[in-house]
């Protein structure tokens, strides 16, 4: 008897070795290369796809890297990342032409990449994106109706290459071309998505432009149109009705629709739980789509309150 429980336990023991085995092989491990953690909205892109993982997909592992809005340096962490073996990479890319030979060697050593938010020069396995030509059109036809199709416009330009910069630039442009010939973009640049560059511009403008020649400032995202909004109210010009208007989705852009400092921002997605969800149908040979297209939406101060508190 006693040797039977002996045979028995020693097979039992077995059995769990097998078990943890093959729990072991089942893991799978996902390289996720970030443009940047400097912003909300690039926080919230990895926090909130990672979390979702965290509750939902135990059999995923993540190395993680952050570029800190250096091409070259993500395009480096993208190749770290394919040569330490990973199974599938994520990457939110700063810029096309940065990481689009990066990408490509990924793709052709047979590893699965999901991109988010911005895109790249090449095929990917999946393209998880928001409708930034769309947003563009958006924010045109929102300011048309505002100034009713008449009125000029400093824009403040997200990073150069970036396609959500080409992008939110194309749809606001093409619109005012095609539907608003009154509306004009007068001056413009690009402030790579930040507040400083922004305001700095802004007071450049602001002293081209006196009061009454500017109408509307159109910003690529909401640091730019808060910079934009504080530097106009700090120059002693807040009392000229100057629509300001941004885009992502910051909280704090919403509570500046709803004291009016800002006329409307538009909430854009911050691929998640889209990306990890993706990422997870690929890697364990669930139906996937190649492109996943996630919403917008325009908050304006009719219904701001609907999304006080929700904001990034």
């Amino acid at each position: 008897m006693r040797k039977m429980m002996t045979a028995a336990m020693a097979l039992a023991l077995v059995g769990m070795m097998a078990g943890s085995a093959f729990a072991e092989e089942e893991k799978f491990v996902i390289g996720y290369a970030q443009r940047g953690t400097d912003a909300a909205y690039t926080i919230n892109m990895m926090s909130q796809n990672l979390d979702y993982a965290e509750e939902n997909f135990p059999d995923l592992e993540f190395k993680t890297t952050d570029a800190q809005n250096d091409a070259v340096k993500q395009a480096s962490d993208v190749e770290d990342l394919m040569n330490a073996g990973v199974d599938l990479i994520m990457v939110s890319p700063l810029t096309a032409d940065g990481l689009t030979d990066a990408v490509q060697a990924v793709m052709d050593a047979g590893i699965p990449v999901v991109t988010m938010d911005r895109m790249v020069d090449c095929d990917v396995t999946v393209k998880v994106v928001g409708d930034n030509y769309g947003m563009g059109v958006m924010a045109a036809d929102k300011i048309a109706e505002m100034l009713d199709g008449k009125g000029a416009v400093i824009e403040l330009c997200g990073t150069t290459g970036a396609s959500a910069t080409v992008d939110r630039q194309g749809g606001f442009e093409d619109t005012l071309a095609e539907k608003y010939p009154d509306l004009q973009v007068v001056d413009w640049q690009d402030c790579n998505y930040m507040a400083a560059p922004a305001a700095e511009y802004m007071e450049d403008m602001l002293q081209k432009y006196g009061p009454g020649e500017i109408q509307a400032v159109y910003a690529h995202n909401d640091q730019m149109a808060m910079a934009a909004a504080e530097t106009i109210l700090a120059a002693g010009r807040g009392d000229e009705g100057i629509i300001i208007c941004g885009m992502d989705g910051e909280e704090a852009a919403f509570q500046m629709v709803k004291d009016g400092s800002m006329a409307f921002t538009i909430i854009y997605p911050v691929m998640a739980p889209e990306g990890v969800i993706a990422a997870h149908n690929i890697l364990t040979g669930a139906e996937q789509e190649g492109e996943v297209v996630c919403e917008s939406t325009l908050v304006d101060a009719e219904n701001v309150d609907e999304y006080l508190g929700t904001g990034l």
